[in-house]
């Protein structure tokens, strides 16, 4: 692995959770940039409740991305004495 300048030893933990966690976080925007597809063609044909649908699933994601993906990484920030 890589070292990234200035950063302390420690850090060398939270990049091997980071790498694993970042395949997830890859993986949830691709998923992402799908389902944006299916709402803008899902609009342009007037799919009714569609708005509902983005409103519902983007509370969901940003809600789990928060909480879940993002907390992982400031869970390490956090042991290390960081906040």
């Amino acid at each position: 692995m890589a070292k990234v300048a200035n950063l302390p030893a420690w850090t060398d933990d939270c990049r091997v959770s980071v790498q694993e966690i970042d395949a997830q976080h890859r993986t949830e925007h691709e998923r992402f940039v799908r389902k944006v597809g299916y709402f803008r063609r899902s609009l342009g044909i007037g799919k009714p409740g569609v708005a509902h649908e983005v409103l519902d699933f983007l509370t969901h994601w940003l809600v789990h991305h928060i909480q879940d993906v993002d907390r992982r990484y400031s869970d390490c920030f956090r042991a290390h004495g960081l906040s």
